[in-house]
């Protein structure tokens, strides 16, 4: 993550930065204009980005292309329209329809799966993926942003893989979260609780990679990346 572009005027023998806090950073393409060679467009994680004076000043806002990509969504059942993602590079958002101006972040970095509480749809769970910023469980309430929730959770132990999925129990509200073991919290994520059992390593890819509640408070459907599913 942030491999930034940086430009020259005089063949290469001296380069500068462009200022990356003005556009999205992780950049994988350039190009020029045929018809002119000042005119430069990037594309990066953010979407594509222009420059008219040969990446001396870089654009702000991106073109309007519809091309986030999104790991998960998690939905609020209790709202006709609001709904939580989290994207590849492009944070954790929410957002209450299909307009850009209405969706704003809840987490930073890279997004991954996101759960709005069953008893309480002002909370809401979401992660970084395994090794970057917050892979731990974090919360948001009422919009805000989120914040780590590890009383319970054991780093030490808990290896994570690149994505480590949120379920949820209906009818108790009791929350799932899946890695090595498979944690609960009963508290909204006050504090995390582990089953003994673990479920393979980071290391071999075989750690949970999904969650299902049967909603009857006492049944869960666990799969893991290399393949097992365990009742």
């Amino acid at each position: 993550g942030g491999v930034g572009f940086s430009y020259t005027h005089d063949a290469r023998n001296t380069w500068s930065p462009i200022d990356y806090q003005s556009f999205h950073v992780d950049h994988h393409a350039a190009a020029f204009a045929p018809s002119d060679p000042t005119k430069v467009y990037l594309g990066s994680d953010g979407g594509v980005f222009y420059s008219s004076d040969g990446g001396d000043h870089v654009n702000g806002g991106t073109f309007p292309l519809p091309i986030t990509q999104f790991y998960g969504i998690g939905i609020d059942q209790t709202q006709p329209d609001v709904t939580y993602g989290g994207t590849q590079d492009n944070g954790t958002l929410s957002g209450a329809n299909v307009s850009a101006e209405n969706w704003g972040g809840i987490l930073g970095g890279d997004g991954t799966f996101t759960l709005v509480d069953p008893k309480n749809h002002n909370i809401v769970y979401c992660a970084n993926p395994g090794g970057d910023g917050q892979p731990y469980p974090s919360i948001s309430t009422n919009g805000s942003n989120a914040v780590l929730s590890t009383s319970g959770v054991n780093p030490a132990i808990d290896s994570l893989a690149w994505l480590n999925p949120f379920a949820a129990d209906d009818s108790t509200g009791m929350i799932l979260w899946g890695c090595q073991r498979l944690l609960y919290s009963t508290n909204h994520g006050g504090n995390w609780k582990n089953c003994s059992q673990v479920f393979g390593s980071a290391a071999g890819q075989s750690t949970i990679s999904s969650i299902d509640a049967f909603g009857n408070g006492k049944t869960v459907l666990v799969g893991t990346g290399g393949g097992q599913v365990y009742v």
